[in-house]
């Protein structure tokens, strides 16, 4: 009976250490993708701004904002990313840090975005939007691929600590 007993005191501990473990990993998943999801979030009200306003000078001021709002929460989420208690290499981590920093880097592309989509149309010239146009292809496709690989690395992250991922959204 004694050796039954201290086999199953053995086994406690270990058994909770391995959920604490495991609890961990989820929380450093969910905290990444929260912080992903609120840097979107702001992007996308950033962005549905700016498609409003195009050709309207009066929505500058909105988009301004919302672009200011975006770096604040970009920097925000950095800030805490960088707190986060490091799990195997971080490369989730780190990605997730690198997508945020390039939405900061291209604080000055969205700004001169702004100001092309406030000309109107009957004002802007065909060098305006190919201005416009090659900006915004050089943004939109270094962010898509960022955003993208994020889902990559969250899976790649959630195989090797057997995490099955769940769609946020739809909780």
């Amino acid at each position: 009976m004694i050796d039954f007993l201290k086999k199953i005191f053995l086994f406690i501990p270990i058994s909770i250490l391995l959920i604490s473990c495991g609890q961990d990993v989820v929380k450093y998943n969910d905290a990444l993708v929260n912080a992903n999801e609120r840097l979107l979030d702001a992007y996308d009200l950033y962005d549905s701004l700016s498609t409003e306003y195009i050709g309207d000078p009066a929505g500058k001021d909105k988009c301004e904002n919302a672009l200011a709002n975006l770096m604040k929460i970009a920097k925000n989420e950095i800030a805490e990313a960088q707190k986060l208690e490091k799990v195997d290499e971080d490369a989730f981590k780190n990605h997730f840090i690198r997508f945020a920093e390039a939405m900061i880097n291209h604080e000055n592309d969205f700004k001169k975005l702004i100001y092309y989509n406030s000309i109107q149309s009957d004002v802007m010239t065909d060098e305006d939007r190919s201005m416009e146009e090659e900006l915004y292809s050089k943004v939109f496709d270094n962010l898509d691929s960022l955003s993208g690989a994020f889902v990559d690395f969250q899976a790649e992250f959630a195989k090797k600590h057997k995490i099955e991922l769940q769609d946020s959204k739809n909780k």
